[in-house]
This record gives C-alpha cells, sequence and structure tokens, in this order.
C-alpha cells in the first residue's frame, strides 16, 4: 500500500539579520514549517509535502494529496473572515496564510478530503465552516483560564474532556494538553463541539465525513502520548492514497 501524501501549511516570519565588516545580510521573508509536525506525520506512514502561504489551492491542486493538515501558527485570523470588525487583540494577521487555510479547509470540506487542524488550524477549520471565533478569550470569557501557559508547551497545563465523537474514542473521556491561544471558537458553524477545557472554551470539534477534526492544543509537542492522533489521521488518509 502507497504511503499518503498530505499537504502541511506553513507560516512565514522576517530571517534574522547578519551584518558583519565583511558582508551585509539583512532580514528577509522565509515561509517554516513545524518540524514536530512534520515528525508526527511521517512517523505515522505519510509522506509530506510543505504548502507556503501564497498559495492559492483548488480542486485539481487538491487531487494531488490524500489529506490535508492545518497547521496554524502566530497569527489570527481577521475578524472579516467571519462577518465581524475588530473589537479586541488582534495578533499578526497574514492575510496570505489565512486564504490559503481557508481555501484549503472549505475544498477539504466540500470534497470530503480528511482534514486536520492544529491550534490555529481549528480556527481555521471552523471559519470555514461559516463559524465565528472569540477575539480574545479573556475579553469574551472573563472567567477563563490563562490559555497562553506560561511554561514549556511540551508539557500538559489542562485537561479536555470529550463529550462524544471520534476524538473521545481517540483519547477516552478526558486528555491532558498544552495551551498557547488567545483566541477560541465562538460559533462552530457546520462543525460540531465535542471537547472543552474545564472553563468552557472550546478545545475540540469535529465534522461529518471521512475525517474532519480539529484541537486547539499542539499535540506534536507532547510526544508517544498523543501520536496516536496523527496515526488516526494518516489512517484514514492511507484509505484514500493510490496503490
Amino acid at each position: 500500500m502507497s504511503r499518503p501524501l498530505v499537504a502541511v501549511t506553513m507560516g512565514r516570519r522576517l530571517s534574522p539579520a547578519g551584518q558583519s565588516p565583511t558582508r551585509v545580510r539583512p532580514s528577509r521573508m522565509e515561509v517554516v514549517s513545524k518540524e514536530a509536525l512534520v515528525m508526527a506525520l511521517q512517523r505515522a506512514g505519510a509522506h509530506v509535502l510543505l504548502v507556503p502561504p501564497t498559495t492559492e489551492p483548488d480542486a485539481d491542486f487538491l487531487r494531488a494529496f490524500s489529506g490535508v493538515l492545518l497547521a496554524g501558527g502566530a497569527f489570527d485570523i481577521h475578524p472579516r473572515h467571519y462577518g465581524q470588525t475588530v473589537e479586541s487583540r488582534l495578533d499578526a494577521p497574514d492575510e496570505d496564510r489565512t486564504l490559503t487555510e481557508l481555501h484549503l479547509a472549505r475544498a477539504c470540506l466540500a470534497h470530503d478530503v480528511p482534514v486536520l487542524g492544529i491550534c490555529g488550524g481549528l480556527q481555521a477549520l471552523a471559519v470555514a465552516a461559516g463559524g465565528t471565533l472569540h477575539q480574545h478569550i479573556p475579553d469574551a470569557l472573563p472567567h477563563a483560564i490563562n490559555h497562553e501557559q506560561p511554561t514549556d508547551p511540551a508539557t500538559p497545563y489542562h485537561s479536555v474532556a470529550f463529550s462524544e465523537g471520534r476524538l473521545q474514542a481517540i483519547f477516552g473521556p478526558v486528555v491532558q494538553v498544552n495551551s498557547t491561544h488567545h483566541q477560541a471558537i465562538d460559533h462552530p458553524g457546520a462543525l460540531q463541539i465535542t471537547g472543552r477545557s474545564p472553563d468552557g472554551v472550546v478545545e475540540a470539534a469535529e465534522g461529518p465525513g471521512r475525517f474532519c477534526m480539529g484541537v486547539q492544543w499542539h499535540p506534536e509537542l507532547l510526544g508517544a502520548q498523543q501520536q496516536v492522533l496523527f496515526d488516526t489521521f494518516i489512517a484514514a488518509c492511507t484509505r484514500l492514497a493510490p496503490t
């Protein structure tokens, strides 16, 4: 059986400047990906193709892949993409990255291609499904705990309880997760909320089809205990891979 080819969205950042008496190296934009995500997918049996944030994917583009991982990153989706104006904190919106992830998410939903959203990727999946976001959790939900943990995200910070769905089947009723976000799903659109933190913040949602889900944490940083999520995702992708 062939290994499935999975598309993974990338971020971008300014490279560090490197001035010296003998050479000039100004900062320039570069595209980047989280190595831990790529390694988790490879361990699960996938080939990975990294998708830069200037891509405009369509149905023909999507046919090359057996699945899509929306990686999220250190940026926010501008509220205009879910019909709102800026009312609270907005961190480093990246229009090209947002459009790439929303196009991919909508294509996956329309063509039943397996899709997994990680952190901001869950938010992109919800927006693509017609949902909305809390622009800043402390403003929208003053009772909430701090979802930007002060400790290393390689360690868990709070629990998530599942009410139903595939994620409950994967992890059981409760899982310990990390937390590096200041936004969260408000209305899930066509998705179904299946997991929340103890303060009620949405931490997981799922959609119909072969495999459509997202989590608000970073399982790739939590090691072997959460590799099962990537294994299950790639198992769904493998059923679509060419033989």
